[in-house]
């Protein structure tokens, strides 16, 4: 469901591919174009995987300004880089204005003309030759004058190194992609990382870079670049992890690498210092050394494995199954540069779950797609907005779930540029314990009306299923609820302009929970009126007890009447007149 596996994938293959280039010269040119067709597939999996090649152009002006200063040879080291890059262009150029590889296709550019620019540098050093650190100099002198040309808006790299920038010091989504936070930005967050298995991890793989540095001063030339490249790689990966969180799907598997470099050094130690004929005393130090090493990783696991419940299970995976079979399959579900029949409206953090499950396409997905319309839709106080919202978007289903009321209600209001304390508000009865208690604008909005109410007070939303686990208390509330947004029959009632009108229906949910509908009528050209969603037919297992009850009063009195209102009235915006 997700590109991560494929990222990790494509860029230890040309990881692997450019070592094997560089430890292995009579084969050099063909590892190099099997890196460039590794590449190519990176970029085809992620618009901003080329985010990762930028340790390409950092490890050739590393070689070339060392082996400027060693003098020796470094033309086939940038060639081999160089010819990796330019196959992966060849093999991304056909696609390359499709919006979704644009970026890669960009990146991966401007990672070879940055090849090409310090190559050229390098040539010009050796030719004239100068010092050797006329070179570093000149990449200094080349970087700055590249920064300034990116910060006047000339070139539309410009925009996409900012976005590289932002994908790694993702400050900026705290609070609303737990995933894009960084990995320390507090004291608290220091200490949960230090006092963690992730932080023993992180020691010793830095004690990893340090083997690695020792290994690199005492390598013979292939062996050394190919050290290089994997430390840079080792650098890199950590360092986007400390800028966002979701990078530790990458820096584990430095992490792992360095560690077992780290354990490797330390074993040949150990034989040194025990000697080879001391067997005896070798094989419990490497069971010591294998489980002090391993046993962080090795809690960690145990602990996931013995207390993490699956992301989709229960009522979430029930309620996408009865959506799949219980509603109007679509076409391009899969496909959103197509328009499909309709789409299904819900927050972006379960887009690609409705999507790959119930299989109906979405508004707003897991890489964040459609999130602000989502916000829109949710925080919104007018209903006459939100129906705007689903119509723009050809929406016909809505999800809600007790955490989009509580728990990712901060997230939401976040990314709406909302303020949290407007919708709840905290109360201390106790001295010891603060209670959130809802304000009325939460209730205002689609999702308190939806989620708090039943769609009560709306005229285009009905629900017709929620899950059968029940959270919280006073009321309690299903885990997940789905709304139909449906035209509604329009219910006009004639009677005196000193009246108040109104509708009450009985409704039982698919849970057997009995719920109450109401709406208040409005005035309008001489006549009181108000939509209402539901019908008094069965449709679904929600469905009503009663006809609705209409009812018309004033402080003199009240007059009552029941009126059904057929499946047909609801779907196709029926009028029905009543008069008093």
């Amino acid at each position: 469901m997700d590109h991560h596996s494929l990222e990790v994938l494509f860029l230890l293959s040309a990881l692997l591919f450019l070592i094997l280039a560089f430890c292995r010269q009579e084969k050099r040119y063909i590892f190099a174009v099997l890196a460039g067709i590794s590449l190519a597939a990176l970029a085809y999996t992620w618009h901003g995987a080329t985010l990762y090649l930028a340790i390409i152009p950092v490890y050739g002006a590393i070689e070339i300004a060392m082996a400027l200063k060693n003098k020796r040879s470094w033309q086939a080291t940038a060639m081999a880089l160089m010819l990796a890059l330019a196959v992966a262009i060849i093999l991304i150029l056909p696609y390359r204005n499709a919006a979704w590889l644009r970026p890669s296709f960009m990146g991966i550019v401007a990672v070879f003309g940055a090849m090409a620019v310090i190559s050229a540098l390098g040539y010009i050093v050796a030719k004239k030759n100068m010092s050797w650190k006329a070179f570093p100099l000149g990449i200094i002198i080349l970087s700055l004058a590249f920064v300034l040309i990116l910060s006047s808006g000339l070139l539309e790299l410009g925009g996409l190194i900012k976005f590289g920038l932002e994908l790694i010091w993702g400050g900026s989504w705290i609070g609303m992609i737990s995933e894009a936070e960084p990995l320390i930005y507090d004291w608290l967050t220091f200490k949960q990382v230090l006092f963690s298995g992730l932080g023993l991890n992180l020691l010793f793989a830095f004690a990893g870079l340090a083997v690695i540095l020792i290994y690199i001063r005492n390598s013979q030339e292939g062996r050394r670049q190919g050290l290089m490249i994997l430390l840079l790689w080792a650098v890199f990966s950590i360092a986007l992890t400390f800028g966002q969180l979701r990078f530790l799907y990458m820096s584990t598997i430095s992490m792992g690498i360095l560690i077992s470099i780290l354990f490797f050094y330390l074993l040949d130690l150990i034989r040194d210092r025990l000697g080879e004929s001391n067997q005896r005393s070798i094989l419990p130090a490497i069971l010591i050394l294998f489980l002090f090493l391993t046993l962080p990783s090795i809690a960690e696991v145990a602990n996931t494995v013995t207390y993490s419940d699956p992301m989709i299970k229960g009522d979430w995976q029930e309620s996408m199954a009865w959506l799949k079979e219980n509603s109007n399959a679509t076409s391009f579900f899969d496909a959103p540069v197509k328009t499909p029949e309709y789409s299904v409206m819900c927050w972006w953090d379960y887009g690609n779950w409705i999507m790959y499950m119930a299989e109906r396409p979405v508004v707003a997905s897991n890489f964040q797609a459609g999130w602000e319309d989502a916000a829109k839709f949710y925080l919104s106080e007018s209903e006459e907005n939100a129906t705007a919202l689903l119509d723009e978007r050809g929406s016909k289903y809505v999800f809600l779930d007790h955490s989009m009321a509580y728990g990712k209600l901060g997230a939401i209001a976040n990314w709406a540029h909302e303020d949290l304390t407007t919708y709840f508000m905290a109360q201390d009865y106790s001295g010891t314990q603060i209670t959130v208690i809802p304000t009325q604008r939460l209730f205002n909005t689609t999702l308190g009306k939806l989620y708090y109410f039943d769609a009560a007070g709306t005229g285009h939303f009905r629900l017709i299923y929620e899950s059968r686990t029940f959270l919280g208390e006073n009321p309690a509330k299903a885990q997940v609820k789905i709304f139909e947004y449906v035209p509604g029959a329009l219910i006009r009632v004639r009677t005196g302009a000193d009246q108040k009108v109104g509708c009450v229906l009985n409704m039982t949910s698919n849970q057997d929970r009995p719920f109450i509908y109401a709406n208040q009528a409005a005035p309008k050209n001489g006549v009181m009126e108000m939509r209402v969603p539901y019908s008094t037919e069965s449709r679904y297992e929600c469905a009503a007890a009663d006809p609705y009850l209409i009812f018309s009063g004033n402080q003199m009195g009240v007059r009552m009447k029941h009126v059904n209102v057929s499946e047909d009235d609801v779907l196709q915006g029926r009028t029905i007149e009543v008069a008093f």
